[in-house]
């Protein structure tokens, strides 16, 4: 249920310990930026130019992909060498929306294939820091949260970890934490506010939970940071936790500076800054080895201390230690392979809290992201067993035409017929293994693409099933025209490997009639060969036919669903817009009468004063009428007087 930080251990990597800085088209700076190799110049009006020196320079959004293999795709090699691996988005403010979703969800994917192919396990967490303030945007409770460094690791106890058994539920958890910060921003100052979205991955080590690597996207805000961020590779002991947290994902780290973002101060600012922490990049440190029953053990022998200390000791400081490892205790005891292995968790209770703040979680159904899990799963090991099979089949194709072009090269010699016989049946075996194993591959290869069938209608029908709205334009009509190319891609290399296929089956065909004439004493007619070209021909433009007719099959498809994609989020957006009416209907009928029942009770109120004090009143001139007699006889007494 909470969260469990690690200390980053990373070694050196390509990519790895570099800076780049990246354009943000829609920026607001005043200052003039323009890049020259590794240069990044920044001019201001009536100053000296400032330069700075990074390893990469991206001028557009148009170079995410660029930005994304060379700075992120090293991290993710890390996983298989049980090595953390850090991506630093350094701005003025929270760092560009466009590039913070590509670098998640690159991550998501790739890490999920290998996830499934391992059989690990991926827990999220995402943490705000806003000085030594610490908020959990994925799970949102009122409740403290305690950061301790227990040895080589860190430890949040009150963060919590949610496992994510598949891509888009990954992505869509830290869609969540983003807006969840947005809402907050609205109502509450968080200048200088950094933000920590870390992917775990876990393997099962008996009854163990082993770390395998933690993968962090972090974003560091240079303006009005509470945490100087000029010496947060300087920080040592006494330092705030955060900020000695902080300093410890520097080791390794990749970093990209979002410049174009704020004033020509804040430009200047994100690139000292980023540049500056260069240096603590550099650092490394070997994979890991701590487990989290290690780390367990370790706080309760601190809290059994702590626990003798406050008998002999009994202060507010001694209590205030020991709840603090407890809060850690209980939060690494949450840990397990159990639930790790669930589908999102407290599901209801956090739809409820992110609802609280105007975040709505897209609706994913259990057993459709299990069954999402199993075939991604299936697929990786399909696919590990199609790639051996065709490696083996290579290499009897291979072996046969070893064999075919000795028996041609001894052919011409004087060689006896017993000899002949043997390599023509050596031929023969090796031609009937081949016709074996490539059955085997094909039977693999038709199971391999029903599986991903199979996995690609699934996701598709829980994309249709999410309620969420929360999608942003550009990057689906992105994804949707890499996802066309890659098709169109694969399809081309698919192609162009069964027509080389059918080349080489043309040539076996060919040898195999070269030795059956020779058998029979005979020449091959010219007629046999042209038949078995022309065959060959018919059979490659038969696969470049079935080729076409699939990519029109799949536009029609895509054609289709964006059609019935667009209607549904029509009827959603009709239907909020209908409930929104409702909503305010409701409420004005109920602020109306309640302003007409007050208004009654006040009438009411005021009629009933009227009348008593008529009453009143009328008491009163029966008084007076009753005085004015008395006065009267008073008057005729003293004048008979």
């Amino acid at each position: 249920f909470f969260s469990v930080f690690f200390r980053w251990r990373r070694s050196r990597q390509a990519g790895m310990g570099k800076v780049a800085a990246y354009v943000v088209q829609d920026g607001t700076s005043n200052a003039a930026v323009r890049f020259s190799g590794q240069t990044v110049t920044v001019s201001l009006p009536k100053k000296k130019e400032q330069s700075f020196t990074v390893d990469h320079c991206y001028s557009s959004a148009a170079k995410i992909d660029a930005l994304i293999a060379d700075m992120v795709q090293p991290v993710l090699r890390l996983p298989t060498e049980r090595k953390n691996g850090t991506i630093l988005l350094v701005a003025p403010g929270p760092a560009d929306v466009l590039l913070q979703t590509a670098v998640v969800e690159h991550i998501a994917a790739d890490l999920l294939d290998l996830v499934h192919k391992e059989g690990w396990r991926v827990g999220v967490s995402f943490a705000l820091m806003h000085g030594n303030d610490v908020r959990d945007l994925i799970y949102p409770r009122e409740e403290s949260i305690v950061l301790k460094e227990q040895g080589d690791s860190w430890v949040f106890g009150g963060v919590s970890i949610i496992p994510a058994l598949f891509a888009e539920a990954l992505s869509d958890l830290f869609r969540q934490g983003r807006e969840l910060y947005a809402a907050l921003a609205k109502t509450t100052s968080l200048q200088g506010a950094h933000l920590v979205f870390r992917m775990h991955v876990f393997e099962r080590n008996g009854t163990d939970v082993q770390r395998v690597c933690t993968l962090t996207l972090a974003q560091l805000n240079t303006r009005d940071s509470a945490i100087p961020l000029d010496k947060l590779n300087k920080a040592k002991k006494g330092s705030s936790d955060t900020a000695q947290y902080l300093s410890s994902l520097l080791a390794d780290a990749a970093i990209v500076a979002c410049v174009g973002q704020g004033d020509a101060a804040d430009t200047i600012a994100c690139l000292k800054t980023a540049v500056g922490l260069r240096e603590a990049t550099e650092q490394s440190a070997p994979p890991n080895t701590d487990s989290v029953q290690d780390v367990l053990r370790a706080l309760r022998n601190e809290a059994a201390a702590l626990k003798t200390k406050l008998d002999k000791q009994n202060n507010a400081e001694n209590a205030a230690a020991l709840a603090n490892v407890m809060k850690c205790v209980d939060s690494m005891s949450n840990l397990s392979w159990e639930y790790l292995d669930q589908s999102f968790v407290h599901e209801e209770e956090r739809r409820t809290l992110l609802a609280g703040y105007g975040v709505v979680p897209r609706l994913f159904d259990d057993k459709e992201q299990q069954r999402i899990a199993d075939l991604q799963a299936k697929k990786a090991s399909t696919t590990a067993r199609y790639k051996a099979q065709k490696a083996k089949v290579e290499e009897l194709k291979e072996s046969l035409q070893l064999h075919i072009s000795e028996y041609s090269r001894q052919k011409q010699g004087d060689d006896e017929d017993g000899e002949d016989q043997g390599r023509i049946q050596s031929i023969q075996t090796v031609k009937d293994s081949l016709q074996t194993e490539n059955a085997t591959l094909q039977s693999l290869r038709s199971e391999l693409k029903d599986v991903s069938e199979e996995l690609r209608t699934a996701k598709s029908q829980l994309r249709d099933r999410a309620s969420s709205l929360g999608h942003i334009a550009d990057l689906q009509a992105q994804a949707a025209v890499n996802a066309r190319a890659s098709f169109q891609e694969n399809n081309e290399a698919a192609l162009q490997q069964h027509m080389a296929e059918l080349d080489k089956h043309a040539d076996v065909t060919k040898a195999a009639l070269l030795i059956q004439a020779a058998e029979r004493g005979q020449d091959v007619s010219s007629g046999e060969l042209s038949a078995v070209d022309q065959n060959t021909k018919i059979q490659q433009l038969t696969a470049q036919l079935a080729v076409a007719r699939e990519e029109k099959l799949s536009l029609e498809a895509e054609v289709a669903y964006l059609r019935e994609s667009s209607k549904r989020e029509m009827e959603i957006q009709q239907l909020q817009h209908f409930q929104m009416f409702q909503r305010y209907r409701s409420a004005f009928e109920e602020e109306k009468d309640r302003l007409e029942e007050h208004y009654r009770r006040v009438v009411g109120e005021a009629l009933n004063e009227a009348v008593q004090l008529a009453g009143v009143n009328s008491e009163l001139n029966l008084q007076n009428l009753q005085l004015k007699e008395e006065l009267q006889a008073l008057k005729a007494s003293a004048g008979k007087a």
